[in-house]
Parts: C-alpha cells; structure tokens; sequence
C-alpha cells in the first residue's frame, strides 16, 4: 500500500510554549464527499476473482491475516508461492514483511499464488525476484497480494492492525527499486553511505585534491571513480518509496529492515550511522575532517545525498521517539509531503503508530474524505491543548472537500520533501523563539458547523506581494531580490543596495541563524548585533554583482535555506516587509492570536461579513516579540469559517 543542502539534526525544544486554555465544543459535522475506489484495470479484476481469498478466509474482528510462503529460486526464475494462514494472537512461527510502492497497476507480470495466476505489478514482482531465497522456501507478508483489495470489509479490517503486522514480523525487506538496465550502476549504490558509516572523510573520496599553497580543497568531478559513487546514489535518491505514506510505519516498526536496491543490499542500522557520522564530520572545521573539504562537492551531487539523508533522520527520529514527532500532528506535519492513492491512507497509514486514540478513527473505507480529515484535524486541536502549532504550515483555505478554511486539507502537500523540511524547521526550531502575542493565553473554540473562534490583535494590513520563491532560494536569490527591491521602492520602504540593507537581510533569514557549535543555546538562536552574523557589505556587494550565493557567509545562508523557500515577500500598508506562503494577496490581514507566537494571515469573507479565512503563518519584521501587543488593548474575537 502503500532538494538544497539539509545538513540537520531535529533540536531539542528551544523555548517554553505560550500558557494555553484547552479547546473545547467540538460540534460539527463533516459534509459528504466523493468515495474514493481502487482503480477498476485488467489486471486487478482478474486479481479480484482469484479463489485462495476463498479457500483462506479471515474471520471478521479477528488478528488473522494471510501470509505468502514463497518458493526459492534465482533471478529469471518464474514466481511461486502458496497462501498460509497468520495468526497474530497466536503466532507460529516467525515471518518477514515487504515494504514497496506499487507502480503502474496496468503493467503488470504472472506471481503463481496456490496454483493460480495473480498479476502482479513490475515493481513488486522484482521485489520478490530478489529478496526470496535461493534455496529454502520463506514466509512473507505482502499487502498487495495477501489482502483482497476489492473487498472493502477485508481492507477496513486488515488496515485497522496493519502495525500489528510489521510490529511483530522478525524484520521487513524495504525493496527501493533496480536499474532499467544491467550494468547502469558502476558500483554500489550503497557504497557513499558505507563510504561515511565507516568514519571516512569527504577528502578520502576519489577526485580530492588539496592545493599545497592555499590549503583549499577541490575535487575533481569528472573523475571516473567519484563519478560512480554519486551517480549510483542518486538511484536510491530518486526512489519513489522515500515519498510514500505508508512506507513510513513499514519501516519504523519491525525490528530490523534490509534496504535493497536491484542485488546491493545495506541495513538500516547502517544508514542510520552513516548519517550520523557524516552530520558529524560536515560540522567539524578541523584540517583533517569535513567542514571545509565537502564544500568542494557541488550541489547537484550532494543535493541528494542530503535529501536521503533528510528522510532517514525523519524515520529513525520518528522509530526511536525522540523527536518532535510525539504526537499525530506532529507525526503528520513530519510526513506530510507523502503521498498515497486513497486521501483516506494518508491518516490511517500514520495513526497506527500515534499516540492518539485509535478507536476515533475505525478503519472503514467507506467514510467520506472529508469526514476522516476533519475528524484527524479536530484531533490535532485537542492535543496541541490550545497551542495551535497545529494551525502552522501547508494546506489551508482549501478549495476541495468544503472544508472550513482552518482545517488543513491533507492531499495539499508541499511540493517537495525538501521544501516539507523545511517548512518543519520553521515551525519546530525558528517559530518557538518568537512570541508575537506578548504571552496572552489561547481561548480557542469549535463551535457548530466549522467555525473555529479565536481572539486576537489585527496588527497590519498585505499591500502588495512580490515574486514567490516557488523552491530553494539559492537557485535565483539574485532575481528574487531584483524583484523584492523593486517592491519596496515602489511601497515606497527606504533600504540601501549597494551596502547590505540590514532590515531585508534580517527579513531574509527571519532575524535567526543556526548555530550548532554553541552548545550552550540549542541549534538556532537570534542574530547578534555587532556579530559576524550577517554578511559583510563586501560580501553582499560581490553577491549582487554576480548571483553566486555562495559569496555569502555559511551560517547565513542555511538560514535563508529555511526562511525563504516556498515563500514571498510582502509589503504592508505601515510599511513593514515579511515572509509568507504566495497564496497572499493584498487586503489579507496580519493578525496576533492569542496563544500563538507567530501572527498569522487572515481573508476577510467575501460580502462584508466579519467572518475570516484563514491563509496561513508569517514572518513580519517588527511584530515577532509582541511589539504590538499593549496591555490596555483587548483581544478582539476572530472567527475563522
């Protein structure tokens, strides 16, 4: 069932939250929405009418499952297996598990299941061509073929327990894909991720050369021995399976996973490591160790290096409890860039390993979209016990499943995993630092049919809105800023060019940098005035002149990595500039809600009502400490529809 440099460790909490008051008056009622159904091919259908879903049957409410004992056999060989009956409540003998993504359901090849012919897709035929044995039969559990996908009553059942399912599987083969054709890999495309697990250095890779008179390091990239290396990385990079949903629970449970890729075969203990170490190595500026040297390793080639290793530290966080990811909303908000073919996987296939409570979400592929959403978002308001953390990110003012506006609509992903890291380092390490309601205490309320009602201070006004970042700002910094300059003077916001302007550039890096070598203040921290913080007026001179991003100091451009990706910058009618998602536009409204340390962008309602839409979070300079917030003045009530 189923990228810009991310070089980052998930920081403990930085700050304390904003006292709260609990959320209380949940009354509404989703409205209907279309069904969703398993896509009617060939294949599938003659799937749907195969007899051992017969000749084995499940009984309804219990832990009983089917389980593949798949044939041995070499590459080439044809597919064969029989259908055994698994008991969880009582369990006989040990099983493993397999984690795939399904590919094109109308290409597909014959698995010979009990004599029969099921017609398997490409992807998860090669998966069993390569992870059975050559010699000895092996029990596996494979989703696709053990579940009667067509019956949804079967589905509903064996979805409610699928953690069961690679909780107690002695380990899973996670199957990334293989080459189109042999010999396209020219090594391991494991070998750099062992490279880094064994304590190597950057320098240590072919191609490294260090000048004798500068000490500068260079690489050589073109060199046939670096070349294969990164080449055959990126073929676990571009893997489908790191951008699925369900593949999150089907690594993080079991006991022990074997990441495959075509015959090459590595743990994931040993890619855990490898991460480790080279994280460790990136921030160490010493002569013999990689802070300065991995700079040599231009960006198209580390890119999904990081990437990769983005999505490990989110799984193994999320594997070991201890991370951010302790609650649903925070488990959603870390996998929300993933996809899946029913809208309703996307909460089932994460809730099975929350903390909350199960039994409000019955498994039943039968319940409207809109329903499972609201019932997961109401969710997250309850937990969060009134922070409305949940309200931060992607996915709001939807235009799908009527939906209210302050209700995220799970199938409205950010476009990249990359961009949904990024996104998640604002909401985890930078927003925390900020306290943009002057530490007033949340009142939040769901009342009748979707409305959701706040208090807070309307602070400002969007009057024009720039050029969007649509992905990382490294690529067209230099035009982005072209644009932005141009805003300002036409808003009439006085700034310098031709010296760094220090209100955009404290706007460009939301007045944080991170800093992991000082300990003593956790990974981000805010800029420092009279600090080596910012660039130089040379160096942001020498940027402007050529668009080489890399003229800026390092620390500041990680920083602008996290506050400038997917946004746009905007102008407000009291002249201040901020950070926002491009779904702004002018007339929106700057609002402090009480409880909550970053303002938000609400649309009043079409018509001259006073109700508000809610379009999402902000960055707006001169507001972030509550500088707005006045004792004397009250909350006024928001009503978000």
């Amino acid at each position: 069932m189923n990228e810009s440099s991310l070089l980052y460790i998930f920081a403990p909490r930085t700050a304390s939250h904003v006292p709260t008051r609990g959320l209380i008056s949940f009354e509404m009622a989703a409205p209907e929405h279309l069904r969703i159904l398993p896509r009617p091919d060939a294949a599938t259908m003659a799937n749907r009418s195969l007899r051992f879903y017969r000749d084995v049957p499940l009984k309804p409410g219990s832990l009983e499952s089917r389980v593949l004992r798949l044939s041995p056999g070499t590459e080439g060989d044809p597919i064969s297996a029989t259908v055994d009956k698994l008991d969880l409540a009582n369990l006989a003998q040990p099983y493993s598990t397999l984690s795939y993504t399904w590919g094109d359901a109308e290409v597909t090849k014959p698995v010979t299941v009990n004599g029969e012919v099921f017609q398997a897709t490409v992807n998860l035929y090669d998966a069993l061509q390569h992870v059975r044995s050559v010699d000895t039969p092996i029990l596996i559990w494979v989703d696709a073929i053990c579940i009667n996908q067509w019956d949804l009553a079967e589905k509903s059942s064996q979805v409610s327990f699928m953690a069961e399912l690679y909780k107690q599987c002695d380990k899973v083969y996670v199957w990334l894909g293989r080459p189109a054709h042999p010999g396209e890999l020219k090594c391991s495309p494991f070998a750099l991720l062992e490279h880094f697990r064994d304590g190597k250095h950057c320098q240590d890779l072919p191609g490294y050369h260090r000048e004798p008179q500068t000490g500068a390091w260079t690489c050589d990239t073109e060199d046939a021995g670096y070349r294969a290396l990164w080449d055959s990385l990126a073929y676990v990079a571009r893997s489908p399976w790191w951008s699925r949903a369900w593949t999150v629970q089907e690594l993080i449970l079991p006991p022990v996973a074997i990441v495959m890729y075509g015959k090459f075969s590595i743990s994931w203990t040993d890619i855990t490591v490898s991460r480790v170490t080279r994280n460790a190595h990136f921030y160490t500026y010493s002569d013999d160790c990689c802070g300065f040297s991995h700079e040599a390793i231009p960006r198209k080639d580390i890119q999904p290096f990081d990437v990769v290793l983005a999505s490990v530290e989110e799984l193994e966080t999320t594997r070991l409890r201890n991370g951010h990811f302790k609650t649903f909303q925070e488990i959603e908000r870390g996998f929300a860039s993933r996809k899946c073919q029913d809208p309703r996987d996307k909460i089932w296939s994460l809730l099975s390993f929350s903390p909350s409570s199960a039994s409000d979400y019955p498994v039943d592929y039968t319940t409207p979209v809109s329903q499972v959403f609201f019932n997961a978002f109401r969710t997250m308001l309850t937990e969060s016990g009134g922070s409305l953390q949940c309200l931060l990110g992607h996915g709001f003012n939807t235009k799908e499943l009527d939906l209210p506006s302050w209700a995220r609509n799970f199938t409205d992903v950010p476009a990249s995993r990359s961009l949904n890291y990024l996104q998640n380092r604002r909401v985890w390490a930078v927003y925390p630092l900020f306290n943009a309601c002057g530490g007033r205490d949340a009142s939040a309320v769901l009342v009748g049919a979707g409305e959701l009602h706040l208090q807070g201070v309307r602070l400002d006004q969007v009057s024009a809105v720039g050029k969007a970042c649509e992905d990382f700002w490294i690529d067209d910094l230099k035009s982005l800023m072209d644009d932005w300059y141009e805003l300002c003077r036409r808003e009439g916001i006085s700034f310098t060019r031709d010296v760094l302007d220090d209100k955009i550039a404290r706007v460009l890096c939301n007045d944080v940098v991170d800093d992991p070598a000082d300990h003593t203040i956790g990974l981000w921290r805010f800029v420092r005035n009279g600090y080596a913080d910012l660039p130089s007026d040379s160096q942001w001179s020498s940027f402007l002149d050529t668009g080489d991003p890399w003229a800026l100091p390092r620390k500041f451009r990680g920083s602008v990595d996290t506050a400038v990706a997917g946004r746009v910058l905007y102008s407000t009618k009291e002249g201040r500039i901020g950070l926002a998602n491009p779904s702004i536009q002018p007339g929106d409204e700057i609002w402090a809600i009480d409880g909550s340390r970053i303002p938000f962008v609400l649309r009043p309602s079409p018509g001259g009502s006073s109700n508000l839409r809610l379009i999402c979070e902000t960055y707006l300079h001169g507001v972030m400490h509550g500088e707005e917030i006045v004792e004397s003045v009250g909350s006024a009530k928001v009503i978000l529809v």
